[in-house]
């Protein structure tokens, strides 16, 4: 069901984001080519090396917009998000998170196959003191682009 704009005390339109979180490994930094504590992009290609190398993480859903509207979400208010993913995990997932916290989404979903998830993986290893000194490792895919179909 999409949102009604008479029924949502917020609608939120944005980029959905995964945050891909595992422990701070300077091997990790070195097998990957990454800088410690700057943002790399990463290409569609490279995301199984990366994946791979990062060892067991934890995956959280995202993005300034989304994070706003799951706040909106967890004080009881009622919200909307608008957005765009692929039919795939990362897709699913995020959906899953913010359909969980009662947030009524609007999303085009592009086909898996058409090399689009989210509109960015961030994937950040921890400092094992916890301390959010990132590093990213970026990629970006599924943006507002449309195309039509015959």
């Amino acid at each position: 069901m999409k949102p009604g704009p008479n029924r949502l005390a917020v609608t939120g339109i944005g980029n959905a984001m995964l945050d891909i979180i595992s422990q701070d490994s300077n091997e990790v930094y070195r097998q990957l080519g990454l800088v410690k504590a700057a943002m790399s992009l990463i290409q569609e290609d490279q995301l199984e090396t990366f994946f791979n190398a990062m060892g067991p993480t934890i995956q959280m859903s995202g993005g300034s917009v989304a994070n706003s509207i799951a706040g909106v979400a967890a004080l009881g208010g009622t919200c909307g998000y608008i957005g765009k993913v692929a039919d795939d995990d990362f897709g699913q997932r995020f959906t899953h998170d913010l359909t969980s916290m009662g947030v009524e989404v609007d999303l085009a979903i592009a086909a898996a196959d058409e090399g689009a998830t989210v509109a960015a993986t961030c994937s950040s290893p921890m400092t094992r003191n916890a301390r959010w000194r990132r590093t990213w490792g970026r990629r970006i895919s599924c943006e507002f682009q449309t195309s039509t179909r015959r």
